[in-house]
């Protein structure tokens, strides 16, 4: 097998110039997740275990293995498109968490709703149930999908 040699100088000045753009980028990609992943906010959250309930991501946690990977698929879905009064986003996550997980030793598709708003048309307009997409996707590749009320 052949060796392929490099041209990149990684000491050059336009390679230190790129390196340091794309970790902006990178930083900033980070923090978008960490807000998504945040969901509505900490007073929904604290609205949200005041009646008892565990948020969205720990139901999800609840649901798979003990330890094992959880794969989100379009954690920035709908980022910046639905803005509230305040200009903050107001549908993070599109409104729903979907993702690859191992329930009891199988890899599973899991989904959960953010809010009973995540399957009517004013948060997806785009589509009116993002929810059927993704059911509809994992079945078509035959990926189990373990039902959570």
């Amino acid at each position: 097998m052949s060796v392929l040699q490099t041209q990149l100088n990684s000491r050059s000045a336009d390679f230190l110039a790129n390196a340091a753009a794309l970790q902006v980028v990178v930083d900033d990609l980070r923090v978008q997740l960490k807000k998504s992943a945040a969901g509505g906010g900490e007073k929904a959250r604290a609205k949200h275990v005041a009646r008892g309930k565990l948020p969205p991501r720990e139901r999800v946690q609840m649901l798979l293995d003990p330890g094992t990977p959880f794969l989100e698929l379009a954690p920035l879905a709908a980022h910046a498109m639905y803005l509230n009064k305040e200009g903050m986003e107001d549908a993070p996550c599109a409104g729903m968490i979907a993702g690859i997980g191992r329930v009891n030793g199988v890899d599973c598709s899991a989904f959960r709703a953010i809010r009973q708003a995540a399957t009517k048309f004013d948060v997806a307009p785009s589509h009116p149930k993002p929810w059927w997409v993704h059911r509809q996707s994992t079945v078509r590749v035959h990926r189990p999908v373990p039902w959570q009320s």
